[in-house]
Formats: structure tokens, C-alpha cells, sequence
């Protein structure tokens, strides 16, 4: 049976140039993600509209007019291991010196510098009827990514939100719309299987020491990007100017180590998560001037007693966070 709708990510050498279908190689410079609920991938690009009142002494809408577009929207699924690095790659691994991480890009006109984050495409079809439209959003980048890790939810989540450049470039009569021989519908053996799972994060939690009885772990990147259109109707650059890293952590109470007493104190904390299947390993670095901003008790009649804490990374002479993946 014809998917209705489905959606490829697609590295770009340049901001807002994928990689040429004959030079993509699934599970390393594209994914294809399984969309297994709805709206899971949601850039659409909109008007950004003004509007002028009528003029006759009422504060009424007469006139409306955009100059400029912007496309936002949410990317979401289960993290699984043969996708791991390309979308850590994109959302957490900023251009190194020579270019070639988080993977060989260019830069002519100066939109995606040293030190940015590199942009993705997004081919999307969806079926309007019995027609299947196909779009690309392009220069994407991750405004936000998150982790989910639970014993309640145990298959290990991811949820992005993204910001990017257009997904008309057929309306502009400058590109035309991909076709199936650009972006071909998967095949089932494209989509992955075989989730990181919330026992794949035992012995893998490290807060200051090694740590035992978890039942939540979950981070987020939250990065400041600039959406820049210049003189242009579409953002010409979107910049990467900084990050938040948090980490949300649920332990079972106990004396040892004295979780509170580091929090009053904003003790410097070594913080590593590590999961390992078996097969392959994701082991996320997120330096030792980590510290508590928050911690609170749970106390139920019916349950283990609790701490829910968030721990805030420091960057440490612009490093904040390494990942190793194998």
C-alpha cells in the first residue's frame, strides 16, 4: 500500500544545499524517519503579515501585507541507534575549523560560519486526495532538541524544534519541486526498528559518581539561533549564538550521595550519560561544571520517596558538551 505521507532529512553541504540524491547514503548523510504518530514533522512556511487599520477613526483591519516568511515547526519519534549521530551531528555539533564536522560543508558567502550549527533538509510527501505532494524544507536547523528517558515511557524519545529558510522554492521559479526520482518513496526496510531503550542507561549515569536508581533522565538543548532575512523576503542566515544545556533527573532518595547539600552549595559536578545495547554505544559528555538549579522532594503515601532534580551544564572555555557514538 502507497504511504500517505512520509519524510526524508537530508545533510546539506552548504546552508540550504542538500546533497545530491546520488550522493546520499541512508543511516549516514540522510534518515528516513518512521513516523509512528501524528505530527511528527511540521515545518510549514507562513506569511509573517502586518496589518494596516482603516484610517476613518476605529482601530479596524483594512489592509494586510507580508514582506517576510518563516517556517518553524516540530520534529519528533524514537531515537533509534542508526540514526543517533546524524541527528546529534545536527543538533548539538557545531563547524569546527576545517569544515568537516559535524560533516564537510562550505561557506562562500559567509551565512554558515566556524563555530554554527549545520542545516538540513526536509523532503516531505503528503497525499492531498489521491495526489501525493512533495516539498522540501530546506536549511533547517534545531532551535531545540530533547532526549526522553523513563522506566514509564521506556522507549527513548527525541523531539526537536526547528526553524528554517522556505519550502516554495518552485513558487520562487527558481527550483522546482523534488520528484520521485529526487526523493523516492522508502522502502520498508529504510525505516529503522530496535529503539534505545531506558535499560540501555544503566550504569550509564554519572552525577558527581556513578549513579543507581533512576527512573527519569531527560535533556534538552536549547539553543539561541537568529532567524536573519536581511533585506531578503526568506532568512538569509539563521545563527547559532549559544546554548542552554538542562538535565532533568528523577533518583530514589537516599543519604548518599547527599544530593541536597550539593544543590545548597552549587557543587561542580562531573555529568556523563552513557547508553550501550549491546551493539552500539552513545556516550554524551557534558563536562564537570555541571550544577543543581533545582531540586524537589516527592513524598507519596504509596510510592519510594523521591528527588526531582534539573542540573544547568556551564560551559567551560566553549566547551559545554561532547558525544561519542560507536
Amino acid at each position: 500500500m502507497p504511504a500517505r505521507h512520509f519524510v526524508e532529512l537530508r545533510q546539506e553541504t552548504s546552508f540550504g544545499v542538500p546533497i545530491a540524491v546520488g550522493d546520499r547514503t541512508l543511516n549516514t548523510n540522510a534518515i528516513v524517519p518512521r513516523l509512528d504518530g501524528a505530527n511528527q514533522f511540521t515545518p510549514l512556511m507562513k506569511p509573517v503579515t502586518q496589518v494596516i487599520p482603516g484610517g476613518g477613526g476605529y482601530n479596524s483591519p483594512a489592509c494586510i501585507y507580508a514582506d517576510t516568511y518563516a517556517m518553524s515547526g516540530n520534529l519528533q519519534g524514537m531515537l533509534y541507534p542508526v540514526q543517533t549521530k546524524f541527528l546529534m551531528d545536527w543538533a548539538t555539533t557545531r563547524i569546527n575549523s576545517a569544515r568537516t564536522t559535524p560533516w564537510t560543508t562550505t561557506d562562500s558567502t559567509g551565512v554558515m560560519p566556524v563555530g554554527d550549527l549545520a542545516s538540513i533538509s526536509g523532503y516531505r510527501a503528503v497525499l492531498e486526495a489521491s495526489t501525493l505532494k512533495r516539498r522540501r524544507a530546506s536549511g533547517l536547523k534545531a532551535q531545540s532538541f530533547a532526549l526522553q528517558m523513563s522506566r514509564q515511557s521506556p522507549a527513548v524519545a527525541f523531539s526537536a524544534g526547528v526553524v528554517g529558510i522556505r519550502d516554495d522554492t518552485n513558487a520562487a521559479g527558481t527550483v522546482a519541486d523534488p520528484d520521485a526520482t529526487e526523493f523516492p518513496e522508502p522502502a520498508g526496510t529504510d525505516y529503522p526498528c530496535g529503539p534505545w531503550l531506558f535499560s540501555h542507561l544503566a550504569g550509564g549515569l554519572k552525577i558527581g559518581s556513578s549513579r543507581t536508581l533512576f527512573d527519569m533522565v531527560n535533556v534538552t538543548f536549547t539553543n539561541t539561533l537568529q532567524v536573519l532575512n536581511w533585506e531578503s523576503r526568506y532568512p538569509l542566515m539563521i545563527g547559532f549564538y549559544g546554548r542552554t544545556i538542562t538535565i532533568e533527573v528523577g533518583l530514589y532518595r537516599k543519604p548518599t550521595p547527599d544530593d541536597l547539600a550539593s544543590f545548597r552549595a552549587l557543587t561542580a559536578l562531573d555529568v556523563e550519560l552513557t547508553l550501550a545495547n549491546g551493539t552500539n554505544t552513545l556516550t554524551m559528555d557534558f563536562g564537570t561544571k555541571g550544577r543543581w538549579t533545582e531540586m524537589n522532594e516527592d513524598l507519596p503515601l504509596d510510592n519510594a520517596y523521591r528527588w526531582t532534580g534539573t542540573i544547568t551544564i556551564l560551559d567551560d572555555a566553549g566547551t559545554d558538551f561532547a558525544f561519542t557514538y560507536a
